[in-house]
């Protein structure tokens, strides 16, 4: 997305530069039989720092596409989590626990266990959380914490997370407790079976593309960059004021 970059020219629009080719191909490649759109809402939740969840039954491949287009960031920090409803907030934000000693003025000694993040939801640039609705509210509130505001609390103080993109998957709506998690994420898709009895023999013959078209963390940040210069033509700011208007 440079001017050094070399460009492609597509016959029915501007000219694209490799790398927004390579991001095209990345959708292209791990695109769901009949189900193209979660392939494309992960990449544009990763190319606008956003977050997603994939709704839909068990089978349909909501962790399989979630695992194979975050893989293609490389150099990337992923975490993956199998969530569950006695799961504690710990489980997703800690990997272990330093104990250290210190020592007053007056002498008196204090111990201090120094909680550390390594590996875990906050130090990784993009996060997979499986289930995400058997979540307990404490445990969602966390995320949601991190997923909006970016920062997490931990030895009492607040820190910056490295979280750019969390993708999120359920078989369950969410209920009550944790509609507020859901309502407060941009990007919402459906997962489907297969309906299509030729489609669903490409998947028993497992007719895939064996294509691996990747993009480095530097390269997903050069993206990034480019995406916020886009702007929102005031034609559209119109029609989203009509059907706000029309949707009361």
């Amino acid at each position: 997305m440079t001017k050094k970059e070399s460009v492609v020219k597509d016959e029915n629009g501007p000219e694209r530069s490799d790398l927004q080719e390579r991001f095209i191909k990345i959708d292209e490649e791990c695109q769901l039989i009949e189900n193209p759109d979660p392939s494309h809402g992960i990449v544009l939740a990763l190319l606008t720092q956003n977050h997603v969840v994939l709704l839909g039954p068990p089978g349909t491949g909501k962790s399989m596409i979630a695992r194979e287009v975050c893989s293609r960031i490389t150099g990337a920090k992923f975490f993956h989590k199998l969530m569950a409803r006695d799961l504690a907030p710990n489980e997703i934000l800690v990997s272990d626990q330093t104990i250290k000693e210190s020592v007053d003025a007056d002498g008196t000694k204090h111990i201090i266990f120094e909680k550390n993040t390594d590996g875990m939801l906050p130090d990784c640039e993009i996060s997979f959380l499986d289930e995400i609705f058997k979540s307990n509210s404490t445990t969602l509130n966390k995320i949601l914490d991190i997923a909006l505001e970016r920062e997490y609390m931990m030895n009492g103080r607040r820190y910056k997370a490295k979280t750019q993109t969390i993708v999120g998957a359920s078989n369950e709506t969410p209920e009550d407790d944790t509609r507020a998690f859901y309502d407060r994420i941009m990007l919402r898709y459906l997962v489907n079976n297969i309906m299509e009895p030729t489609n669903f023999v490409r998947l028993l013959k497992f007719e895939f593309s064996d294509e691996q078209t990747t993009v480095t963390l530097e390269e997903l940040a050069q993206a990034q960059a480019e995406v916020k210069k886009i702007g929102f033509p005031d034609k559209l700011i119109g029609k989203l004021i009509e059907l706000r208007r029309d949707l009361k």
